[in-house]
Formats: C-alpha cells, sequence, structure tokens
C-alpha cells in the first residue's frame, strides 16, 4: 500500500502547502462570506426594481443543470478571473507604472469591473449587478495579490466561484422545487 502511495507524495505536498490553513482560510472565508452578502443583497435590490428577468441568461436557457453548473460555476469563474482580473489589472498596472501614472490601482479596478459588466451583457441591470461585483472580484485580487500566503489569481476564482454556486443554489436548483 504504501509504494502506491509514493507517486502521490509530490501531489499530496502540493495540496497540503496550497490547502487553506491558518490566515489564509479566514481571508477567504471572510471573502466568500463577504462576496454572498453583497450578492444576495444586490440581487433583491435589483429584482425589486426589476424583477425576476434580471437573472434570466439566455443561452443558460433549456441546458441541463450539470451544463450550468459546470459553466456558471466552474469554467466562468477561471477564464473571467484570468481575463478580467489577472490580465487587466496587471497590464494596467504594469504600463501606468512606467509613466506614474496617479490613482493606477483605482483605474485598474473601475476597468477591470467595468469591462467584467459590459461582458455580461444579457441586460442592462445585470451589467450594473456584474460591475459591482466585479468591483469586489479586482479588490479581492489585489488584497490577495499583495500578500505572501495568498494567490490574487487563485482567491477571485474562488470567490467568484462561491458567487455563482449561490447564484446557481438559488437561480438553478430551488426553482426545482
Amino acid at each position: 500500500m504504501m509504494s502506491r502511495l509514493k507517486g502521490f507524495r509530490p501531489i499530496l505536498h502540493y495540496i497540503y502547502h496550497f490547502s487553506l490553513s491558518g490566515k489564509r482560510s479566514l481571508v477567504l472565508t471572510a471573502f466568500c462570506l463577504f462576496e454572498i452578502m453583497f450578492t444576495f443583497t444586490l440581487s433583491v435590490l435589483i429584482s425589486s426594481i426589476a424583477g425576476d428577468e434580471i437573472t434570466e441568461i439566455g443561452y443558460l436557457e433549456g441546458q441541463t443543470l450539470s451544463y450550468i453548473f459546470m459553466m456558471t460555476v466552474l469554467f466562468a469563474p477561471l477564464l473571467e478571473t484570468l481575463i478580467f482580473q489577472l490580465a487587466i489589472i496587471e497590464i494596467t498596472l504594469f504600463v501606468f507604472n512606467r509613466f506614474s501614472f496617479p490613482k493606477r490601482t483605482s483605474f485598474a479596478i473601475a476597468l477591470s469591473s467595468i469591462l467584467f459588466g459590459l461582458s455580461h451583457w444579457y441586460n442592462i441591470y445585470y451589467v450594473g449587478f456584474t460591475v459591482l461585483a466585479g468591483i469586489s472580484y479586482a479588490v479581492f485580487y489585489l488584497i490577495a495579490r499583495s500578500r505572501k500566503d495568498m494567490n490574487g489569481y487563485i482567491t477571485a476564482t474562488v470567490v467568484h466561484a462561491f458567487s455563482n454556486l449561490f447564484g446557481f443554489i438559488v437561480d438553478d436548483l430551488l426553482q426545482l422545487m
């Protein structure tokens, strides 16, 4: 049995060192809880103004729950965090650092979140909602990026995935009951 585990040692070592321990787990849990409360509050406010069609996403209509889960909870956070937090924020900070542009972090957050929101053009309310969500993802990315014990990309991806998981449960699973 031990000889079989030898091949898994590097994987187990990686999981152990990048697992949530100590302050990292506390910070990530706080980010996720904040994002879920923020998403819930914003959803209630916007739904009271716009109605329930705010959460309707046309291309997901008629798809299986497993497909919706894979796209919204797994694939979208990985790709969108790569594009809108990692790439846009890092490129913006790099370019603006070269020219000593003041308020470069604020501009990077604004640019990232506006482009994130515009990429979710299902209706104007959803764009506004995702711009605000994009601000929180960008801030979480930058906070985690500045810490030596956290990875900004992984942190923002996990928070984004938890937010989408919350939406998946509320919008898709609970409507089946």
